[in-house]
């Protein structure tokens, strides 16, 4: 069994879904910025004996499917205990660092893919997750991971900086009413 994410943002390619077999499963990412198909692919999803399902991503800025992508990975690999594979399929390099973490944290064993229908990428694109010791002198280098409190007459704002698996900085803001 097999568990395929895919960056349908990022791939606009479902080649080789109908090749896949009745026990896996793949999950369709996919925005406002790639909410087509043409009819040749929808009748490759429709013969493919494989699970589909489709998550609809509401983007506000760059890399949020890969950040709603990545939690879901996440979300999986804690509820479903028969899945032996993971595949995420892209062309964004920086799902490579789930690889490594993965592997370290729950020897999970997941590949990304730039297509479908493409082998295995090389072992060499694996980015190891940093050891514990390496992310506590890191955290003391961010200092881009702040967080500030504003007083305002009947209300905090608190705001926050958070890093997504891309390496984009977010800004979140937090109003908070007393």
């Amino acid at each position: 069994m097999a568990t395929y994410l895919i960056d349908y943002e990022n791939t606009k390619n479902l080649t080789g879904i109908d090749k896949l077999n009745e026990e896996d499963k793949v999950v369709i990412f996919y925005s406002k910025n790639s909410n087509s198909l043409t009819f040749e692919t929808h009748k490759a999803i429709m013969a493919s004996p494989a699970k589909v399902d489709y998550k609809y991503v509401a983007v506000g800025g760059k890399s949020a499917l890969d950040v709603q992508l990545s939690t879901y990975l996440g979300y999986l690999i804690k509820e479903n205990k028969t899945t032996s594979n993971y595949f995420v399929v892209s062309g964004d390099t920086c799902f490579n660092y789930l690889i490594g973490f993965w592997k370290d944290e729950k020897n999970v064993h997941l590949e990304i893919l730039p297509a479908l229908n493409s082998k295995p990428a090389k072992k060499e694109t694996e980015v190891k997750a940093p050891k514990k010791e390496e992310e506590k002198e890191k955290e003391e280098e961010k200092k881009s991971l702040s967080i500030q409190i504003f007083s305002k007459t009947h209300a905090h704002t608190h705001a926050h900086s958070v890093i997504s698996p891309c390496g984009q900085n977010r800004q979140t803001t937090f109003i908070i009413h007393l």
